[in-house]
């Protein structure tokens, strides 16, 4: 925020993308590896989208194109692998979200 009024969206991704981006790919790592394995497709089809800016927030999105990685999510006796992956790496998400945004604060202290 400068002078009360919101920062434009390009400031928001010089400064918050990368901590996001972070996150979002310590989160991949998790759902990689809780995903089922049969010749590894699945496995590697996961990807982590550029970090963008949707209203005051920057997201980056996981995610697969696999048409079938919701059937083994939800019908197979793999149930529940992207929950599992996203819950073992939430933690270490939020630890790297937290250092990046603490690099961020020191480096505007500094300015």
């Amino acid at each position: 925020l400068k002078g009360g009024n919101v920062a434009p969206p390009a400031a928001f991704m010089a400064l918050l993308g990368p901590p996001v981006r972070r996150a979002a790919y310590v989160v991949q790592g998790g759902v990689m590896k809780a995903s089922p394995v049969l010749t590894g497709t699945l496995r590697r089809s996961w990807t982590t989208s550029p970090s963008s800016v949707i209203g005051v927030r920057v997201v980056s999105r996981v995610g697969t194109s696999l048409v079938y990685a919701r059937y083994q999510n939800t019908r197979t006796r793999n149930r529940g692998y992207v929950k599992r992956g996203i819950d073992v790496a939430k933690t270490r998400a939020k630890q790297v979200l937290q250092d990046g945004m603490r690099e961020v604060v020191q480096g505007l202290w500094e300015k």
